[in-house]
């Protein structure tokens, strides 16, 4: 079906007799149109990774699959199908067109991935209240929507709405949005947009603020919290100027801890991206061996040779798919060991960073005791008492006020970063947990998916040889 509809979008009769003799290299088609096919399900599209525009209107898939190597896709039409979900989209980033137009999902959602969207189409669809549109303000360079035919459309308010919520959206429903719709629009919900960007805002800050080294710092500093509990501590620093050197050894710690486990998550990242390209390259090789072999075969003219390759074709087969099990085992123990490198290696830095802060906390606490005793010493000596402030006067006169002084402050500053280790700890835990499942889960995802395109590749390889007898090469009068 795939080679019928390619050559029937061919216009040159020429083109045709060389495709019809030399055979489609799938890889380098940029346009498909299977509309009108009655396909109940999408497959066997791996081969067509430079394909830019599908066509697959007007059949009857039920789930949106197998799109996952369509890496160059721009333009897709799944209209008038059976869909009930939007799911499968997430390899689509170029994709800049997608049209859904009558079928019936309700919720609009699984399109994070579509960073460059344009033109989305919904119509006569299940969707039925307004607020389930705002999901789509996420797409800032979306400038055509259409979402005639679904409950939501009938709104009273709808076209105003829409005007309102997506200020850059050039058409609706096909129809030009003009500016007095647009104003009257901002007028209505100006309320309610401010109250959104307030909100938009403040998550925004709330995600810059989830730094845990930041907020380590904030409140490690001697200029800020830890010197809360002990006034006394804050006379002290009148005489020795030490208190910035802890902030700044701190700030340098939390800064470097912070660079460390960007280059941890970037190192597995790029292990990743190592290991998938070495599998897919290995996978491609196959596949481009298979492609020769059935040219080859194509070519055999002596019936009883091409029986005996075909014979021989089809126990490699088998052969084959141990082969692919065979990579895809060594794939997923290979990322289970990169997994469980980035587990070990963040779990790792928290002590670290942690007993690094206390030891920079000990070097402070031996400073400031070693500068308040040569005070003392020279407020003995009656040296440098006039230039004193007159609280650190008052209260270096007494050298036991100056010792408690100091101690306090120490374990002050102490308890304050093991409070803060406990909080560090546990929110790290949880964002790495959480960074783990995600990689996991997506492995496992990634894993099924590639077992299932490995027996659909199969079973293609099979289809053809059994295709080939009854199609035998002619030969040239």
């Amino acid at each position: 079906m795939l080679k019928e509809a390619i050559m029937e979008q061919v216009p040159s009769k020429d083109v045709k007799q060389i495709l019809e003799k030399e055979g489609i290299n799938y890889s380098e088609v940029l346009q498909l149109s299977l509309m009108l096919r009655n396909i109940p399900l999408i497959d066997n599209l791996w081969e067509f990774t430079s394909l830019e525009k599908l066509n697959l209107s007007n059949n009857r898939i039920e789930k949106i699959a197998g799109l996952h190597s369509l890496l160059n896709l721009t333009w897709l039409d799944l209209s008038y199908n059976y869909l009930s979900e939007i799911e499968g989209l997430e390899s689509l980033q170029k994709l800049q067109v997608l049209n859904l137009t009558g079928n019936r999902i309700s919720v609009i959602k699984n399109m994070d991935a579509l960073e460059n969207l344009a033109q989305f189409s919904i119509g006569n669809n299940n969707v039925e209240q307004l607020d389930d549109v705002l999901y789509l303000r996420r797409f800032t360079g979306l400038c055509s929507l259409n979402l005639f035919g679904n409950p939501a459309s009938k709104d009273e308010n709808y076209k105003l709405f829409i005007a309102a919520y997506f200020p850059n959206l050039v058409y609706l429903d096909n129809k030009l949005l003009d500016r007095e719709t647009k104003k009257k629009a901002n007028l209505k919900y100006q309320t309610v947009l401010e109250e959104i960007r307030l909100k938009e805002l403040e998550e925004a800050v709330q995600k810059a603020d989830q730094n845990e080294f930041v907020k380590f710092l904030n409140e490690c500093c001697p200029s800020e919290s830890m010197l809360k509990a002990n006034p006394t501590a804050e006379t002290l620093r009148c005489v020795p100027e030490i208190a910035e050197e802890l902030c700044a050894e701190i700030t340098t710690l939390s800064l470097a801890e912070h660079n460390r486990r960007e280059a941890e998550v970037d190192l597995f990242i790029s292990a990743h991206f190592a290991a998938m390209k070495d599998y897919k390259m290995r996978v491609s090789e196959i596949m481009q061996q298979n492609l020769q072999i059935m040219v080859k075969l194509h070519l055999i003219l002596d019936p009883d040779v091409k029986k005996t390759k075909i014979s021989l074709c089809k126990n490699e087969i088998k052969r084959l798919y141990d082969s692919f099990m065979e990579m895809e085992c060594l794939h997923v123990s290979q990322m289970e060991d990169i997994i469980s490198k980035l587990d070990h290696n963040l779990s790792e830095m928290d002590s670290s960073f942690c007993k690094a802060c206390r030891d920079v906390e000990n070097e402070y606490y031996d400073k400031v005791s070693k500068v308040a005793a040569e005070t003392l010493e020279k407020v003995d000596k009656d040296d440098s008492e006039h230039k004193l402030h007159h609280d650190v006067q008052i209260l270096v006169m007494k050298k036991d006020a100056v010792t408690n002084a100091l101690n306090t402050a120490h374990k002050n500053h102490l308890q304050k970063i093991n409070s803060r280790e406990t909080q560090l700890v546990n929110h790290v835990k949880e964002a790495k947990e959480a960074l783990i499942k995600g990689i996991q889960d997506k492995e496992l995802l990634g894993n099924r998916t590639r077992m299932s395109d490995s027996r659909r590749y199969v079973d293609h390889l099979r289809e053809q040889l059994e295709e080939l007898p009854k199609y035998p090469l002619k030969c040239p009068e």
